[in-house]
């Protein structure tokens, strides 16, 4: 892998054989003709060499594959979880599990490779092959909060919410200022209704990470439940002014608009969302908010809309004023 470098180290010493063949040739010209052509072609060979490593040199994944083409992989065992956690944060998760059992035939069992190994196969279907491995990674390390966090966002997305608690708590215990660990906790106690919990978690999330607009939106969404919508209103509004595409962050705030009434605030939300898709439930939902701003030919032709998209839960109340309009 050093090749790479090998090339700054190189400028003192071409300058000494260059000003080796400068006196050579103003020694000796006749050998000007030879010297130039040797010089010609090392350097076409050097270009040659190049060209041939600069798909080596593309990225740590294949610098990594270059050293695992020319080495014994019972000496190396290191470059095949490292490469295999490369592919993990690329997404490559099959790609990962091959590499990493490599590391397993070479090296035996280290907590860093059970925790790859549960990675990849919490993205390959594998679910409770990545539990286990992320057990067995905490019987190597029960320090890296990490592993219990990751455990548990597999057990809350399984719907075992209460032994997600067990590995949020624990993750929290190792390091209280785990804003993912407090993020998923809140996840898991919404499972279980325990909305109050679940505000106080993302208030300790919003304290330690204060402008994450994904966190303000669900702590908007919770407070919604516990019917704070003036609070939850600020947390939407926050969440877009900090991320002006948060799309989830505006339906949230038409939610809560329509709630309170405040008809002309949603449909502009509306107006911003159906600008780049066209939403079935948005068109209905700019209807309803039309309706009761006495718009009745607006809100009849949003009503259309919406049953020309498939939605069809309109109150039949809206669909007779419609008819009965027209």
């Amino acid at each position: 892998m050093a090749d790479r470098y090998s090339y700054i180290p190189s400028i003192g010493f071409f300058l000494i054989i260059s000003t080796i063949i400068s006196k050579l040739i103003g020694h000796k010209p006749q050998f000007k003709i030879i010297i130039y052509a040797l010089l010609i072609g090392y350097a076409t060979m050097l270009s040659v060499t190049t060209f041939q490593r600069i798909a080596v040199w593309k990225d740590s994944i294949t610098l990594w594959g270059d050293v695992l083409k020319k080495a014994d992989y019972s000496k190396y065992s290191k470059a095949w979880l490292i490469r295999g956690t490369l592919y993990n944060q690329q997404g490559k998760h099959e790609q990962a599990l091959i590499d990493i059992k490599m590391h397993f035939k070479a090296h035996g069992v280290t907590s860093i490779a059970y925790f790859q190994r549960a990675y990849a196969k919490s993205f390959l279907n594998d679910p409770w092959g990545s539990i286990e491995d992320y057990t067995l990674a905490s019987e190597f390390d029960s320090t890296n909060p990490w592993i219990f966090n990751n455990r548990g966002n597999i057990k809350n997305s399984m719907r075992y919410s209460l032994d997600a608690l067990v590995d949020y708590n624990k993750a929290i215990a190792i390091s209280d200022t785990f804003v993912d660990a407090y993020n998923g906790r809140a996840d898991a106690k919404i499972i279980m209704l325990d909305y109050e919990g679940a505000l106080n978690d993302l208030n300790h999330s919003i304290a330690l990470r204060p402008g994450n607009p994904l966190i303000l939106n669900n702590r908007g969404v919770i407070k919604k439940k516990l019917g704070d919508y003036i609070g939850g209103l600020n947390d939407f509004n926050s969440a877009i002014r900090l991320n002006s595409n948060f799309m989830e962050a505006y339906q949230n705030r038409v939610d809560i608009n329509i709630l309170l009434n405040n008809f002309q605030d949603a449909i502009k939300d509306l107006n911003y969302i159906l600008s780049f898709q066209q939403i079935p439930i948005a068109y209905y939902y700019r209807g309803y908010s039309n309706f009761h701003l006495g718009n009745k030919p607006e809100a009849c032709k949003d009503f259309q809309q919406a049953i020309s998209f498939g939605y069809n839960q309109i109150d039949k109340k809206y669909l007779k004023f419609c008819e009965d309009y027209d």
